[in-house]
């Protein structure tokens, strides 16, 4: 039973990989201009035709929000790739953190939010365990938190920003690993609390149990259109997801 849930997580880091080096590319014009059709794992190329970076900002407070590392000096300049030390086939930042919480559950055998913060914390400040220059709002704001004194269970953000969702694959799919027979329920509440702690935002969780109820009732042999028309309400209906099935890239 397992089985689909790694799968559903494969996928994850898949669709991550194939579409990092387009990454907030707005124009398709600009970026098939740069990297044509996509049919394979590419390298980031540099200039990036829309990259905003030279726009955002972040400077740790202390040596408690230092989080950017060697990646500081590309902050602020423009024409920056996002991602631009990654090789082809690299994930993101978020995709490389929901990979090192699956082995964390895993090898501890348990999950609790505590616990992960802590790692997380310790994985975040450590210099070269990503190379990602870009790094999104909701690890900026937990370390300025942070940095404040802010409790670890109190430092998220309320926002309505979707990066924090990659981690629901890998959580569910380490939760069902280290206890088979575990509930449902049990999991969903579990995962919400992670997200909770971080992303504090009514659409955000919701989003997630949707996410987790559609994921577990496929992996119990519901059909994947019948898994939608069940739990993906407000998000879309099973017709709206046909049509835009069809539609051009």
């Amino acid at each position: 039973m397992l089985k689909g849930l790694v799968h559903a997580y494969q996928g994850a880091l898949v669709a991550d990989a194939v579409s990092m080096p387009v990454h907030w590319y707005n124009d398709p014009l600009k970026m098939d201009a740069v990297y044509g059709r996509i049919t394979n794992y590419r390298a980031p190329l540099s200039p990036h035709a829309e990259s905003i970076l030279e726009y955002s900002q972040y400077r740790a407070l202390n040596a408690q929000g230092e989080i950017l590392h060697k990646h500081a000096v590309f902050w602020g300049r423009s024409g920056v790739h996002y991602h631009q030390f990654l090789p082809a086939g690299g994930t993101t930042l978020n995709l490389q953190l929901s990979a090192e919480l699956l082995f964390f559950v895993g090898v501890k055998g348990e999950y609790t939010t505590d616990s992960w913060l802590r790692h997380y914390v310790m994985r975040m400040q450590t210099p070269g365990w990503h190379d990602d220059t870009y790094i999104e709002k909701w690890h900026r704001v937990f370390f300025e938190n942070y940095s404040r004194g802010v409790p670890l269970l109190e430092c998220g953000m309320q926002d309505d920003q979707i990066g924090r969702l990659c981690s629901v694959p890998a959580l569910l799919c380490a939760l069902v690993m280290i206890q088979p027979d575990v509930s449902e329920e049990s999991v969903i509440a579990a995962i919400i609390e992670d997200l909770s702690v971080t992303y504090r935002h009514r659409y955000v969780l919701a989003a997630a149990e949707s996410l987790c109820r559609i994921l577990l009732a496929i992996r119990n042999g519901c059909r994947t259109r019948e898994a939608i028309e069940r739990y993906a309400q407000p998000w879309g209906t099973a017709a709206q997801f046909d049509t835009w099935s069809l539609l051009d890239d």
